[in-house]
């Protein structure tokens, strides 16, 4: 009988820039699947509040903080206007495959554990 289990490897990927800063994608989790429910995140891109027409977003880490900090994240369903500051996770900066940043909340090898490379001209975390 042969015995089960798995190992769980890490990818390292070299660190790349976002190829599309029209938009950036704010995850609540540090996963790339949704709740079940279609939620872990938000988006910023065009047509909304800090990225109204086709501007780059220069600093992603920064736009998702935002969205924390405004009570949009950790759920977008659930969002009121806010009367306080929300806490703001630590935050890490990835490149999904089509060329996006994606914010995910956690520590510095969160993009690695998800099989992403790091976004470079993210900071590392913010608070």
């Amino acid at each position: 009988m042969l015995g089960g289990g798995s190992a769980a490897a890490y990818v390292t990927l070299k660190p790349a820039p976002a190829t599309d800063t029209s938009q950036v994608h704010c995850y609540a989790r540090a996963s790339l699947s949704s709740d079940g429910q279609g939620a872990n995140g938000t988006e910023i891109g065009p047509g909304t509040a800090l990225s109204p027409g086709l501007v780059p977003i220069r600093d992603a880490v920064a736009a998702c903080a935002a969205m924390w900090r405004i009570g949009v994240l950790p759920d977008p369903r659930h969002y009121t206007q806010p009367d306080a500051a929300h806490p703001v996770p630590a935050l890490v900066g990835c490149v999904l495959p089509e060329g996006t940043a994606a914010i995910f909340p956690g520590p510095a090898d969160t993009c690695a554990r998800l099989g992403l490379p790091r976004l470079t001209s993210a900071r590392r975390s913010t608070r």
